[in-house]
């Protein structure tokens, strides 16, 4: 049994989570992600982070995607980010909630949105202040900051669609750029064909 000083000592404690509200990954992530997504992730403060991504399947597989884009975290020296498969945003709160609801000190949770996605984040903000999730309580988090990244111009020129043209056209080339230098030339090119294929048959729009 917690003594009354130990009780009083971890109710000053801050305990952060930091999550991605839901990224789609179709058909799967590119550089332009991590370098967006996963370096907020990494400077929110030190607690649990997590990219959490669709488990929606196209082509590709949710397991396909989540090695994916695994590696490229790794690339990045993103070693401590927890891959989430979530099957809805109210699922991906559930999940970051856990690690901190039985907790008893200030609560924080960090949403992280590329910059598509500020109104959504904002309105799960407010469905989460407003009980509107189920099982997560609306007194949980005693803060719920939401973060976007800082390049807004997204200069380093990545982006889905062009990934998803390259495979269409043949275009190794940009197509490697996009998937990241963890990957062989090889590894790319497999991965380049079957988004192709995917693309041919429908199961991957070009343009979302």
């Amino acid at each position: 049994m917690k003594r009354f000083q130990e009780f009083l000592s971890e109710s000053k404690k801050e305990y952060h989570v930091s999550t991605t509200i839901l990224t789609g990954l179709s058909p799967h992530s590119h550089m332009g992600h991590v370098k967006d997504i996963g370096n907020i992730l990494s400077s929110t403060p030190s607690g649990k982070k997590i990219f959490s991504i669709s488990n929606k399947a196209d082509h590709f597989s949710p397991n396909e995607r989540q090695k994916i884009l695994k590696r490229q975290l790794e690339k990045e020296g993103h070693k401590n980010i927890e891959i989430y498969g979530s099957n809805g945003m109210g699922d991906t709160v559930r999940h970051a909630a856990s690690y901190v609801k039985n907790k008893s000190g200030k609560k924080i949770l960090h949403l992280v949105a590329g910059m598509d996605r500020q109104k959504i984040a904002k309105r799960l903000r407010h469905s989460i202040l407003n009980g509107k999730i189920g099982g997560i309580s609306p007194n949980l988090f005693h803060e719920i900051k939401i973060h976007n990244p800082q390049d807004k111009n997204r200069s380093h020129g990545l982006s889905g669609t062009k990934m998803r043209l390259a495979a269409k056209n043949d275009d190794l080339e940009t197509y490697h750029k996009h998937l990241g230098s963890n990957f062989t030339k090889n590894e790319a090119k497999r991965i380049m064909l079957k988004t192709k294929n995917g693309i041919n048959t429908n199961k991957i729009s070009l343009k979302r």
